[in-house]
């Protein structure tokens, strides 16, 4: 497995990860507007065998009410 900063032939292949970690159609539509808003500031990929099995992004989030960290995408290998 390697880990590896996305690149754009990567975007379909986050957005099913997100929908399928979190079993929610519009998962990937969340970062694909943090990345179209250029909100991303680190987008990294975890690559097994030639295929996108995680990632992990990293967006400023604005609330000082409390410290915000979001979940991480894996796609299980069965």
């Amino acid at each position: 497995m390697i880990i590896r900063e996305e690149n754009e032939s990567d975007i379909a292949n986050i957005t099913t990860v997100h929908n399928q970690a979190f079993n929610e159609p519009d998962e990937g539509e969340i970062v694909k507007n943090l990345r179209k808003n250029n909100n991303l500031i680190i987008s990294l990929v975890a690559e097994a065998d030639g295929k996108i099995v995680g990632h992990i992004a990293y967006s400023p989030i604005h609330n000082k009410s409390k410290e915000n960290i979001s979940p991480v995408s894996l796609k299980m290998a069965i």
